[in-house]
């Protein structure tokens, strides 16, 4: 069927793909932000003073916030570039880690689409 379309029709097709799985990759960004927000930027800075587990809070939400920081990152990259195989490599299972894995999973299954998708045009 995919035989009788044009090679014009075949490429606006194979743009129109790429168009809608940028804007899935930037949705998904939108997604992780908004989830993410500044909800966490003020946890805990309301509680009476304790030195220790402040700095210990300091030392846990940096490492938070270096892991969003590179699941975003990475998330431009992929939709900048258009390389589904681009992944953050985020260990753990909290939030941040659980997103990065989603996100892996969603990239894979673009991928198997459009090379799904793009198998059945034969230019």
């Amino acid at each position: 069927m995919l035989n009788t379309f044009s090679i014009g029709k075949r490429l606006s097709a194979a743009f129109f793909i790429t168009s809608v799985i940028s804007l899935l990759v930037g949705l998904s960004a939108l997604y992780f932000i908004n989830a993410v927000g500044d909800a966490g930027l003020y946890a805990g800075r309301s509680a009476p003073p304790r030195v220790d587990a402040d700095a210990e809070f300091d030392k846990s939400f940096d490492v938070f916030i270096a892991a969003a920081d590179k699941l975003q990152d990475t998330l431009v990259r992929v939709e900048h570039s258009g390389d589904l195989t681009l992944r953050a490599n985020i260990d753990g299972q909290d939030e941040v880690g659980r997103t990065a894995a989603d996100t892996a999973r969603h990239l894979d299954t673009l991928a198997s689409k459009l090379r799904e998708a793009v198998g059945k045009f034969k230019v």
